[in-house]
């Protein structure tokens, strides 16, 4: 059987050949213990050299070359132990044979066989089932067979492996649904591949996509699709559970139909084909009433945002009425005051008789006809406006008014998306029963259970008759509440499932909990016990510091702390040219050379695979993928990119984007960038613990200039437009290993897990954020996955701080700082069962932290899940808060990381120029693609200036202007990009594609400086 081409030519190389070494990893593989040292006492001096460079190979990768050595080991082996003769004289097999397994006995390993498959397949048939990429799936194998103590084999091993199980999973799963599938089936597979009488376009391809969009017009055509869908659906919906296949791998087959032709769909195997679109209906009902969900959140919430403007507007306008009647009140007053007065004085005159005193008051009375108004006219005027002010500024007769324009949009979703029965509030169930039953023309006989008193109160007239638009938005208003709550939820989604629904299984949690969660958390009583420990001890020692005067930084007035940190740098929003000027002059280094330079060093391009697992052909050109990378990166678009550049054809450059550019290869291909920035020895000035790496988050603003589901309104980011928000991670060494698109209206917090989780290169020790990354159940997750979480809180001093003990013990003892509140152990003892549940869920990465916090965080704060993890965060947090009070290295330490963060959101603003700076992709899987490749841009930018400044240390002549250029180095930031041209030269001819910086590799990596 011929194997799949799981790695590239040069990833297959790289593979099969030894591991090229840089002198700091020379050094550390090439130490040696004594009982290998004791091993070789008896060889040749050669075969000594040839034995210890092979050990030294076998511990940095688990694996042995077949006699491959690299000319430098051996001279490097060969000089530590002093022995000068001739090492290039060759190692016999029968040798190499009998020190691989000397090896492998010392290093307690065994050796690969037939027998070590099944358990090697056992663990890769859930990979295989949910589609993840045959590379992924091949590093997967070696990491099983290192924790197994078992050798690594040869490539071709693996991937015939690999190969046979990936073609025997598709046959079966065809199989499997070729003989469920019924003649009504199938005709109904074949309809979708004909054309429809009234568009003559194929019914398929009108599934392909929805529309984003919130008008009542493009609602309805997803109304359209989610009818045909859901019928569809009825027939064939149930036939995926009997054939197991997993939600992932069903993504993956109704991807590729999203991305074929429709000749590519109809030319494949029956069986093959069936399987195809059965993938393909299902994911799409999901998608598409995940979709139209949203849209009724979005919908509701903007009813309510009008409807609480023009209430607010209505009281001003209510002032403004109520003053000028109070104020005609008085001057009606003060008129007629004057006329008594002026009366009185006339009937005071004792030389006047009666009847020349009633002349003078008919002429006073003639004279002033306007100012004999009577008061209780005014006040009756008063009475009335304030009456029907207070009538317009009621806040459900507001809503009434705006109900149908969100019934045009609303109304029909209610109507034809199913709602989860078991897991959903009853009461609104019965509501949106009585709505479906009676499409949507209700009476006065309507559920009304799921209002509260008020409500049921305001929705009957004086007449006792029912207010049907006002009805309508408060039953729409509850549901789209309930959806974000929990309280409402459905079976076919995969953003609106019941909470309990994404957690590991609870079967499978029962019986594997143990191998799944460390033995120091089993016991909640000891990590409690621990944790009172702790935070006793860091109260007593942040205070004693206070008292003492250890901590000259915070000052303690009226009871309140106020801290300061100074700073220990320059930071990267100074003015700083000690490493700026070092780099080329303005624009003079095209973007095109960047990008060839950075995959000369790491072959980024190779992690560009096929969508489709099976597919045989000729792989497009490199530059083919950086005009791709260019275009979707800069914001310019595939197709302007296409127009603009030179050699670059427009359909093969669409071909590509579609079936190569996906979320997982682009994140691949920042990693291979990620990756050999590590090898580098330049990077680890910025580290302040060569142990330790310190990360950090941030999000930022971008306009969108499509419709978007994903977006939402800011009115101070986006004035009457919408956007979202690029949620960016960076390390210490100003590698940008994760990001991800979020609606501008999410609270970022949820993503902190999803970043540091979700990538295979960077593993956090300290993670930073600012406020908005912040909540008390970041901190409990955060320390139950290993992980310390260290963020800059605004108005630190507003934090409540917690204990186990009662206050009074602590002001008892002079405590400056002292707790807020008592801890509830009892929450967390009763729960921590599921606590640990959710922590193995993510670590099992069976979903994102961020969907399952949502959904968690927007239950009601009464879930015992969400109390006991908000009781646990506030032990972690309190924990925290004191140390930082007291340690101002970690508050430097913080400050300094989340400077990183927010110099390069500058970075990323400016590589993504085109387009005014908005997003142009509708989906937030095509958002993810677009950022995927800005922040390839960005790695290929940092690792060229990793690589620029380490040739300038390499071309040193002195040792005194080598350490004025490390000094210079480490006091800037690597994080420039001024040399760079990212607005032209859109040139991808092989004669400008070879115009490159002459970096000398081979050198950089041995370079050392430290």
């Amino acid at each position: 059987m011929t194997s799949l081409n799981i790695l590239t030519t040069a990833e297959k190389k790289v593979f099969e050949s030894p591991p090229i070494f840089t002198s700091r990893e020379r050094k550390k593989y090439f130490t040696f213990p004594p009982g290998i040292i004791k091993r070789i006492q008896k060889l040749t001096p050669q075969n000594k050299i040839y034995f210890l460079v092979m050990y030294g190979y076998f511990k940095a990768t688990n694996k042995f070359y077949t006699r491959q050595v690299h000319q430098k080991d051996l001279e490097f082996v060969a000089e530590k132990f002093g022995i000068s003769d001739d090492v290039n004289a060759g190692y016999k097999r029968r040798t190499y044979l009998n020190h691989r397994e000397t090896i492998l006995t010392y290093c307690g390993y065994k050796k690969f066989t037939p027998a070590a498959v099944p358990s090697l397949v056992a663990v890769l048939n859930p990979l295989i089932r949910s589609h993840t990429r045959p590379k992924a799936i091949l590093y997967q194998s070696c990491e099983f067979l290192t924790k197994q103590k078992i050798e690594i084999p040869s490539y071709h091993t693996l991937a015939t492996i690999i190969t046979e199980e990936l073609k025997l999973h598709e046959k079966e799963l065809a199989q499997a649904l070729s003989n469920l599938l019924t003649k009504e089936h199938k005709q109904m597979f074949d309809n979708l591949l004909t054309k429809s009488f009234a568009s003559q376009r194929y019914q398929l391809t009108l599934l392909k996509k929805f529309t984003q969009s919130t008008r009542p017009t493009k609602i309805k055509e997803n109304i359209t699709d989610l009818i045909l869908l859901k019928e569809l659906f009825a027939t064939i919906g149930s036939l995926l559970q009997t054939v197991h296949l997993t939600p992932e791998g069903m993504k993956y087959y109704a991807y590729c139909v999203s991305r074929f032709r429709m000749l590519q769909v109809q030319r494949r195997e029956e069986t093959e084909r069936y399987l195809y679109l059965t993938c393909f209906i299902i994911h799409q009902y999901y998608t598409l009433q995940d979709m139209l969900l949203d849209i009724i959140i979005l919908a509701v919430q903007a009813a309510r945002n009008k409807t609480a403007v023009q209430q607010q507007e209505t009281t001003f306008a209510m002032r403004k009425t109520k003053a000028q009647a109070i104020d005609h009140v008085i001057m009606n007053v003060k008129t007629q005051r004057e006329l008594v007065k002026e009366i009185r004085s006339i009937l005071n005159v004792s030389d006047l008789n009666d009847e020349q005193k009633v002349k003078r008051l008919e002429a006073l009375l003639a004279e002033k006809p306007t100012q004999i108004e009577p008061i209780d006219s005014a006040l009756d005027l008063l009475q009335q406006e304030s009456s029907q002010i207070l009538k317009d500024a009621d806040y459900y007769n507001i809503l009434e008014k705006n109900s149908l324009k969100l019934q045009s949009r609303v109304s029909e979703i209610i109507k034809h998306v199913s709602f989860d029965e078991k897991t959903s509030n009853k009461s609104i169930l019965e509501a949106i029963h009585y709505y479906k039953q009676h499409d949507g023309n209700i009476s006065s006989s309507v559920p009304i259970a799921f209002l509260d008193e008020k409500e049921q109160e305001v929705i009957f007239d004086n007449q006792k008759k029912l207010r049907v638009s006002l009805y309508k938005a408060l039953l729409f208003s509850h549901i789209a509440t309930l959806i974000k709550s929990g309280g409402l939820n459905l079976v076919h989604s995969y953003k609106y499932k019941a909470f309990d629904a994404y957690l590991v299984d609870q079967d499978v949690w029962e019986k594997q909990k143990e191998e799944l969660i460390p033995s120091d958390f089993s016991d909640n009583k000891k990590v409690v016990d621990t944790l009172t420990t702790q935070l006793d001890t860091k109260y007593e020692q942040t205070n004693t510091h206070i008292t003492n005067g250890s901590n000259q930084y915070i000052r303690i007035r009226d009871g309140r702390f106020y801290l300061s940190t100074p700073k220990v740098e320059k930071t990267d929003e100074d003015e700083d040219t000690s490493i700026a000027d070092m780099f080329p002059k303005a624009r003079s280094v095209p973007l095109l050379s960047v990008l060839t330079t950075a995959n000369t060093a790491t072959n980024f391009v190779d992690s560009f695979t096929h969508f489709q697992q099976k597919h045989i052909g000729i792989k497009p050109e490199a530059k083919i993928f950086y005009a791709g990378i260019m275009g979707l990166g800069c914001n310019i678009g595939i197709a302007q990119i296409a127009q603009i550049a030179r050699y670059i054809n427009e359909h093969e450059l669409e071909n590509t984007v579609n079936w190569y550019f996906s979320v997982e290869n682009l994140m691949s291909a920042n990693d291979a960038i990620i990756r050999f920035i590590d090898r580098l020895d330049i990077p680890k000035l910025f580290k302040k613990d060569l142990q330790k790496t310190h990360t950090s988050s941030d999000g930022q603003k971008f306009a969108i200039g499509v419709d978007s589901l994903n977006a939402n309104h800011s009115y101070k980011y986006f004035g009457t437009g919408k956007g979202v928000s690029v949620y960016s991670f960076i390390d210490d060494t100003h590698s940008l290993f994760y990001s991800t698109v979020i609606s501008s209206s999410e609270r970022e917090a949820a993503y902190v897990i999803d970043g540091l989780l979700h990538n295979d290169v960077v593993k956090s020790d300290i993670h930073s954020t600012d406020t908005h990354g912040y909540s008390e159940i970041i901190f409990a997750i955060t320390h139950l996955l290993g992980f310390t979480f260290a963020p800059r809180i605004k108005n630190l001093q507003d934090q409540r701080l917690y204990s186990f003990k009662k206050r009074k013990i602590y002001e008892e003892k002079g405590y400056k700082i002292l707790p807020d509140a008592a801890i509830n152990t009892q929450i967390i003892e009763e729960q921590w069962d599921q606590i640990l549940r959710l922590i193995a869920t993510l670590k099992l990465k069976e979903t994102t932290a961020s969907q399952l916090l949502k959904r968690l965080s927007s239950y009601s704060r009464q879930h015992p899940l969400y109390r006991a993890l908000k009781a646990f965060g506030q032990i972690i947090k309190s924990l925290y808060i004191l140390t930082y009070l007291d340690d101002i290295e970690l508050r430097q330490a913080v400050e300094k990381q989340l400077n990183k963060i927010e110099s390069a959101n500058k970075f990323e603003k400016a590589v993504f120029y085109g387009n005014n700076q908005e997003f142009q992709q509708e989906t937030k899987e095509e958002q993810l693609i677009a950022e995927g490749c800005k922040r390839l841009i960005a790695n290929a930018i940092i690792l060229w200036n990793y690589l620029y400044v380490s040739q300038k240390l390499v071309e040193t002549a002195s040792e005194d202007e080598r350490k004025n250029l490390l000094a210079r180095i480490k006091e800037g930031s690597i994080i420039t990009w001024q040399h760079v041209n990212l607005h032209g030269e859109f040139d991808f001819s092989d004669e400008s594609m070879n115009k490159m910086f002459p970096f000398f590799l081979s050198k950089i990596l041995d370079l050392q400086v430290g």
